[in-house]
């Protein structure tokens, strides 16, 4: 349990000569954690400037081996800190927009969309982003098109577009590159 105990909390200007008694005091009282953050400042400038006051502290971290009397960070560590926060916020921000293009799948998701009411152009850039693979409508009038239902994307493409084929009137098939077109009332193999 740590007393505080009343005390005038002051320390030298600058340009006053050093006093090695104020500083070892001052060493000892950050030991116990009973220095504010001013005193804390001062301490670190003091050994930052003052060769004596870094040969106090080295010779009174002698008498207390193990603690650390004046834990700071150092400029290499302010630096890795700093470099490690800027990889995190570019680094999360190119993940943030490789999700939003559809390259990276949330892990947890649930294998199963559910449209209503939905155009078949929308119904392309969903297939496009869980399936990776390119669509083309220009063979048909998708403005007439609305469906609504249920798309696994555990499942084969092919099962869903088997489903849309039967119930839709919308025919599909694969071009040699992996296009997928859709097309109106017109029977093309799946294979072609």
């Amino acid at each position: 349990m740590k007393i505080f105990a009343p005390r005038q909390r002051s320390w030298p200007p600058p340009g006053v000569p050093f006093n090695h008694e104020t500083f070892i005091r001052l060493l000892l009282w950050r030991k116990d954690g009973l220095t504010d953050s001013a005193e804390n400042a001062y301490i670190r400038l003091e050994l930052r400037r003052n060769h004596e006051a870094r040969s106090l502290a080295a010779s009174l971290q002698e008498t207390c081996p193990g603690e650390r009397l004046v834990p700071f960070w150092g400029r290499s560590k302010m630096v890795l800190v700093g470099a490690l926060a800027l990889l995190l916020v570019v680094g999360g921000s190119l993940v943030y927009a490789k999700f939003r293009q559809g390259s990276i799948r949330i892990i947890f998701r649930e294998p199963v969309i559910r449209f209503e009411n939905k155009s078949l152009e929308a119904l392309a850039r969903v297939i496009e982003v869980e399936y990776k693979v390119k669509v083309n409508l220009n063979q048909v009038r998708s403005r007439a098109y609305h469906f609504s239902g249920v798309l696994h994307t555990d499942r084969p493409v092919k099962e869903f577009l088997m489903e849309l084929r039967s119930t839709g009137g919308i025919d599909f098939y694969f071009s040699r590159t992996g296009t997928l077109y859709f097309c109106e009332g017109v029977s093309v193999p799946v294979d072609h």
